[in-house]
């Protein structure tokens, strides 16, 4: 009798796994753009980081020689197109060097009570920042690889993108698909990137945009308290006209404690 019981266990278990696990065609597919775009967009950055930290080595042997930290700049920019800038900071939290030159102007700031430069001087970690106007005037995402000198932080390479154009370059495949919309957001529903221009720097659950659309915002919730899935909420279409029915799915990438939320959406 308790082995009869055990098997029958087994069986809605069984029967459960495979019918959660079993996707159509369309999950499949949008999974794998959307998985596909996480891959790109994540392995750029940890390159660009990578990059970073070999170049800092240099830095630190050069005894912080301002042509040699010059030319680690240039070559940055010369070898990831996608950036739009780079910095380098001293232990102080001074933007001591900027390149190209259209930015020599800003050397000199103090940007050592920006969140991400207190957080690479406190964790000695990589860090990422949330995507905000820079004392250069315009709104970008800044990444820091840490230079390390008798396990102190002495400074950091900083790499500056607009996010609209390094992702955009990198997410081509959705482009020319029937996708609706692929976004990514920070872990207070910030947007950092929308194929809708329009929303970036936009907070979900604060924007008068969504006010009106209260599965959307539950849909935000969702999406930051899970590490992936599948869920559903209504918004204006594209041509922003009439509310339409959407799926979402989403994965999520954890850059050193700062999580992003990759989400690929189709109209019903």
């Amino acid at each position: 009798m308790r082995t009869t019981i055990y098997s029958l266990v087994l069986l809605i278990i069984l029967i459960i796994t495979a019918c959660s696990s079993s996707d159509s065609p369309s999950d499949k597919d949008e999974i794998r753009l959307l998985e596909n775009a996480k891959h790109s967009i994540d392995s750029l950055l940890y390159s660009i980081w990578d990059y970073g930290e070999a170049n800092a080595v240099k830095i630190v042997n050069s005894d912080f020689n301002e042509a040699t930290i010059r030319d680690i700049l240039k070559s940055t920019l010369t070898r990831y197109s996608e950036l739009y800038e780079t910095v380098f900071v001293d232990s102080l939290g001074i933007l001591l060097y900027a390149e190209p030159a259209q930015y020599h102007s800003i050397e000199g700031t103090d940007i050592s009570t920006q969140s991400h430069v207190k957080q690479l001087f406190e964790t000695k970690q990589r860090t990422i920042s949330n995507i905000f106007k820079l004392v250069e005037g315009y709104h970008a995402i800044v990444m820091e690889s840490p230079l390390i000198k008798n396990n102190k932080v002495v400074g950091s390479i900083s790499p500056i993108f607009k996010p609209d154009d390094l992702i955009n370059s990198l997410i081509t495949e959705i482009h020319q698909t029937g996708v609706d919309d692929f976004w990514v957001m920070d872990e207070n529903t910030l947007i950092i990137y929308d194929t809708d221009p329009t929303q970036i720097g936009r907070k979900i659950i604060t924007d008068e945009l969504y006010s009106d659309f209260p599965e959307l915002i539950a849909a935000a919730k969702t999406i930051i308290a899970n590490e992936s899935g599948k869920t559903e909420y209504s918004f204006l279409n594209k041509e922003k006209n009439i509310t339409v029915k959407k799926d979402v799915w989403w994965r999520t990438s954890n850059f050193y404690g700062t999580k992003w939320k990759y989400c690929i959406v189709k109209e019903r």
